[in-house]
């Protein structure tokens, strides 16, 4: 299966988004100044991706290997994807949401 691979920037669009705009907003209502607001409404950090081995040393599982999920739930498994082997290198990102749950391209397992 394809490994997750960073994306390219998007350009920068003319003017201010509208999400950039409405937080820039809510910032001068909060008391910050107007510069202070346009550097808190600017981009996301970038997101690191980061190689992670699939290790069964604490799982002790008798399978082959891990299986994706389309969720983080154990039970929504993605039944069109294969499983990443046991000792197979996988490259992705820990979920905000829930730092126990790594995200592989667009899937979570």
């Amino acid at each position: 299966w394809p490994l997750a691979r960073p994306r390219a920037p998007r350009a920068a669009p003319r003017g201010m988004g509208r999400f950039s705009e409405w937080a820039q907003n809510v910032a001068v209502a909060k008391g910050l100044s107007p510069e202070a607001a346009l550097a808190a409404s600017g981009p996301p950090p970038a997101v690191q991706l980061q190689r992670y081995i699939v290790d069964n040393s604490r799982l002790q599982s008798d399978s082959m290997g891990l299986r994706f999920r389309r969720s983080m739930s154990m039970d929504d498994y993605d039944e069109r994807r294969r499983s990443a082997l046991w000792g197979s290198v996988v490259v992705g990102v820990l979920c905000a949401e829930d730092p126990r749950w790594l995200r592989v391209g667009g899937r979570k397992y």
